[in-house]
C-alpha cells in the first residue's frame, strides 16, 4: 500500500497505529477508561486533519489527477467521523467506538490502495 512518497506513508502507518490502539482499548473495555478513549479519538482526529492537508497539497502542487476525488473522500470521512465523534461526546457508548473503528480501518486501507496510490504518478520526476 505503498504511495511512493515517504511522508505520507509514514503518516498512513502511523494512523493505523492509532485506529490499532483504539481498538486495543475497546478489546479491554472498562468505562474508567473513557477519558483516554476520548484522548486517542480526539488525538486520531488533529492527526487525520494534519495528514489530509498535507496529501491534498501534494496532490494539488503536482496535478495529481485524483486531487478532487481525494478531496471529496475526505470530505465525506470527515463529515462520518465527526458523526461519530458528537454521538461518542453526547453518550460514551462503547459501541460507537467500536463501529468507528470498524470503518477507519477498512476506510484507510480501500481509500490509500484506490486513491493515495495514485500520487505514484505525479511525483515530479527525482534529482539524481
Amino acid at each position: 500500500m505503498s504511495t511512493g512518497i515517504d511522508t505520507i506513508d509514514e503518516q498512513h502507518r502511523r494512523l493505523f497505529d492509532m485506529i490499532n490502539e483504539i481498538e486495543r482499548m475497546m478489546g479491554g473495555y472498562a468505562p474508567d477508561q473513557n477519558t483516554k478513549i476520548g484522548g486517542l479519538i480526539s488525538g486520531l482526529v488533529n492527526y487525520v486533519t494534519n495528514h489530509f492537508a498535507h496529501e491534498e497539497e501534494l496532490m494539488e502542487k503536482n496535478k495529481c489527477h485524483t486531487a478532487e476525488v481525494n478531496k471529496l473522500a475526505h470530505q465525506r470521512f470527515n463529515k462520518q467521523v465527526g458523526t461519530w465523534v458528537e454521538r461518542w461526546q453526547k453518550s460514551q457508548d462503547p459501541s460507537i467506538v467500536q463501529e468507528m473503528g470498524a470503518f477507519l480501518g477498512q476506510w484507510l486501507s480501500g481509500h490509500i490502495c484506490t486513491i493515495d496510490v495514485g500520487l505514484r504518478r505525479c511525483q515530479p520526476p527525482s534529482k539524481h
